[in-house]
């Protein structure tokens, strides 16, 4: 799907959605690539949302929903927005060049395993959390700017990966390093082979 870049448009909105499987859908130039609002049971595997005038996905009062090999990229806010969801995962998900933060989430939990995420603006947090959200994350790559922090906690900075693993136990196997993407915009890996 492709849009007009339209900040009032929405790729695909899903309300009340239960028990679907959706698998190779790409959205570029909405406002909001995929809204989801009281869904149920769904699942969601090679996603790629780019180029979004506000929030990449939107998920909202849904439980047991999950993104797999997703691409969530070039959104002018936040990659992921959620408000209030129970059992959300996002697993082998990319977030890359999105301007206000990969995550934001208000209330709810969020899982997140085998992950990259890439944040080179300077002053912004990779996780925003208000509201007593939960993340519970492990086993990610997180290539953070030096003038940018990974999480807002709840109120709280944090700057490095070990002061976000001492206040939430998150990411104990979790690497910080360059992925070795090709570019900024391909994210094929490097080879040494050519």
């Amino acid at each position: 799907l492709v849009g007009s870049g339209s900040i009032g448009q929405v790729g695909l909105f899903l309300d009340q959605a239960r028990y679907l499987v959706v698998s190779n859908l790409a959205i570029r130039q909405t406002g909001t690539a995929l809204s989801i609002l009281r869904g149920q049971n769904l699942f969601f595997d090679g996603l790629r949302c780019t180029q979004m005038a506000t929030n990449g996905v939107i998920v909202a009062l849904s439980t047991n929903v999950e993104f797999r090999h997703a691409l969530l990229g070039g959104s002018a806010s936040y990659a992921w927005y959620g408000v209030t969801n129970t059992s959300t995962r996002l697993v082998h998900t990319m977030f890359t060049s999105n301007r206000t933060g990969a995550i934001y989430l208000s209330g709810g939990s969020l899982g997140i395993t085998n992950s990259v995420f890439v944040l080179n603006e300077a002053g912004l947090a990779l996780f925003t959390v208000a509201n007593n959200g939960v993340i519970r994350s492990d086993y990610n790559n997180y290539r953070v700017n030096q003038l940018a922090n990974l999480a807002n906690y709840n109120g709280r900075l944090h700057k490095y990966p070990a002061s976000w693993l001492e206040a939430t136990t998150n990411d104990l196997h979790s690497l910080s390093h360059d992925p070795g993407f090709v570019a900024v915009d391909d994210y094929h890996p490097v080879s040494t082979v050519g």
